[in-house]
Parts: structure tokens; sequence; C-alpha cells
């Protein structure tokens, strides 16, 4: 049976052929462990807390100036550029919810705590940066990976703040994890939602539909 449609179908499913990334992904197989960023992305993905590292940081390191000058062109990606411009408007969105929890709580005569939920933490650049800036503020991280739940308990004690984080293995595509948030160990208060915001950046709509149908009251914000 031929058609218009089942033709452009059977187009869009052949695998376009790009040379120049084949090139790309040779040269960066074979030269990329040069580059501290690339070799870092090599071993623990991309996408991953220890890759991001890099990014944020933005200091071209390799084995030899080589390595740095490709270090240096790896970062210089404009979607790596993206990344840390999604970074300082991720800040301004939280710094803003944050500001407004205080507004609101002006004329309480009650204490109030600012609490962060992060439910894809990776290292944690965004909350730690808040925690830094907010020394009232407390935090539950969360990651599904155990090696980054180790990176953010290790710089929270590194930072002096381990009193102010707490850290869980999580999925945040995994509904069933939102269900029990308001328990809480003894050295992390529990979230109250009206003083809390939900930190996302990584976040699908899913996730945030599950807390607002729990009626958690999230001050959220996301990015996709």
């Amino acid at each position: 049976m031929n058609s218009a449609s089942k033709d452009k179908v059977d187009r869009l499913a052949i695998k376009p052929f790009n040379p120049s990334f084949a090139i790309t992904r040779f040269a960066m197989q074979k030269f990329g462990h040069v580059s501290d960023a690339i070799a870092t992305g090599l071993e623990h993905g991309f996408d991953s807390g220890h890759s991001l590292d890099h990014v944020y940081y933005n200091q071209p390191s390799g084995q030899n100036k080589f390595g740095q000058a490709v270090d240096k062109f790896y970062l210089s990606n404009i979607g790596w550029q993206g990344i840390r411009i999604r970074r300082e408007h991720i800040l301004e969105l939280a710094r803003e919810a944050l500001a407004d929890i205080e507004d609101k709580n002006q004329s309480s005569t009650k204490p109030y705590q600012p609490k962060l939920l992060d439910i894809a933490s990776g290292h944690g650049f965004y909350a730690f940066d808040l925690l830094i800036e907010f020394t009232n503020l407390h935090a539950e991280l969360r990651d599904y990976e155990q090696h980054n739940i180790q990176a953010l308990q290790a710089k929270a004690e590194q930072l002096e703040i381990a009193d102010r984080v707490l850290t869980c293995q999580k999925d945040a595509f995994d509904p069933a994890s939102y269900s029990n948030m308001q328990k809480r160990s003894a050295n992390a208060k529990s979230l109250d939602d009206k003083n809390s915001i939900l930190l996302s950046p990584l976040a699908c709509l899913n996730c945030f539909l599950t807390i607002h149908y729990q009626r958690q009251h999230w001050q959220a914000f996301m990015t996709v």
C-alpha cells in the first residue's frame, strides 16, 4: 500500500547519516581523554553530576596544552553556555520565591523555616548556592544515583551545613517517591508546604502534577 503519508513515514524511518557527527564521535572517543571534561563525560555520562561540575566551573583543564585547548572548545559549546545561563535564571527564580516567603511571614509572630526540595539534585550546584546565600534555609536533596547522594553528603559536610541538609535516594519520575514527604528524620524539620519551594531544573510535568494532586501547595518553578 502506497500513500503520501506512508512514503513520508518510510523516509523518516531511515536513519540519516551525518559524517560530521561520526567524525566528532570518533574524535571524542579516540582523543577525548586529553580533556578533563570530555574524559569525565565519557566515563560518567555527559548529563551526569560529575560532568556538569566541569560545565559549571567552566575552567578548562587537561593533560597538556592541547588537552586544555580541547577542554576550552568543549566548554564553549553553545549548549553548555545555555546550561550556565539556565543556572543563573533558576537561582534568580529561587531568590524571588524565598523573598516572597519572607514577605508573607513578616506579619506573623511565629518563627518560620524556609525549606527547599530538589527532586533531581545531581551534585547540588543550585541548592548549595542557595544554602550558602540563605543561612536559615534547610533543604532536602534527592537523586536516583547513590554516588550523587554521597557527593551531596560530602559537600554538605565540607561546607559545614550538614545540619541543614537531608539527602535521600529517590527517583523523580516515580510518583511513589512523593507519598511520605512529611515524614523526616529528627535532624531535619518537616517540609511545611507554605514555606517551601520545589527546585526542579530537570523535572518533568508529571512530578509537579503529582505533588499538586497530593495538595502540597509548593511555590514551584521548573525549566525544561
